[in-house]
């Protein structure tokens, strides 16, 4: 039993050794939000765009819906190989797209482009804190 205990201890301090030491303490999702919205300015390249950061997932812009007055569609995985392949044959979203960003609970946003990929804009996603404080309606 005291082996047990004696190789949890061990575990535990490499573990904080590790947090301490590889820089996971100082991860920050606040400053990382407020960097890459400052890095990110309209007319910039989606190619700079996914460079600074890729999205875990992004939407297609299609001001053609017949089925619905967003013209955002569902969000989908975002997969690189096939996004940048596509854009290089300009077989990309006719409308623009949208790469989404959450950083945390606080901080997210939509980078939306023009069909070109270009950035139009950037703008604040809703966040799991606006639901919890009561904002998604305002």
């Amino acid at each position: 039993m005291r082996v047990v205990f004696g190789l949890l201890a061990v575990l535990i301090l490499i573990g904080v050794v590790l947090f301490f030491v590889g820089g996971l303490s100082g991860y920050d999702p606040a400053e990382q939000a407020a960097e890459f919205k400052a890095n990110v300015k309209p007319g910039d390249p989606w190619t700079k765009v996914l460079d600074a950061r890729p999205p875990k997932t992004w939407a297609v812009i299609d001001y053609n819906n017949q089925y619905s007055m967003d013209p955002r569609s569902a969000s989908r995985d975002f997969d690189e190989p096939s996004f940048r392949d596509a854009m290089a044959k300009g077989t990309g979203p006719a409308d623009g797209f949208i790469f989404e960003y959450v950083f945390d609970t606080e901080h997210a946003y939509d980078v939306w482009f023009d069909p070109a990929g270009n950035v139009t804009q950037i703008e604040d996603r809703p966040t799991a804190s606006d639901l919890l404080n009561g904002g998604m309606g305002d």
